[in-house]
């Protein structure tokens, strides 16, 4: 998935996020515990900023710095609904960090299979 659950109230005012919980009757812990693993792969506008572009996602409207303020929010609404959360960063090329991402999920898969 490219965006989860909590990720949404990064953009939205914190009463407005409030009310869709209520609306639904859900709790952010609630919306948490459907993820076993939440991988956070990290903004190319924290570290990357040669590769961050709006220019091939029309989506994608953010600025480098809203880009690193929303990301920085969805990670910490993660960090405080769900206790296995694996923050992947910018170090190295794009092929490690997709190496580091897939080797977390690795981990995490055997963990749960106690293997």
């Amino acid at each position: 998935m490219d965006r989860g659950l909590l990720d949404i109230p990064a953009y939205l005012p914190p009463p407005q996020w409030e009310e869709v919980l209520s609306a639904n009757s859900l709790t952010e812990s609630t919306l948490a515990k459907r993820y076993d693993l939440v991988l956070h792969l990290t903004t190319a506008a924290a570290g990357a900023e040669a590769f961050y572009t709006t220019a091939n996602n029309a989506a994608r409207t953010e600025t480098s710095e809203e880009a690193r303020v929303l990301d920085e929010r969805m990670v910490g609404n993660w960090r405080r609904a769900h206790s296995n959360v694996v923050q992947i960063d910018n170090e190295g090329s794009f092929e490690e960090k997709v190496a580091r991402a897939e080797a977390a999920a690795v981990r995490n898969v055997k963990a749960r299979l106690a293997l």
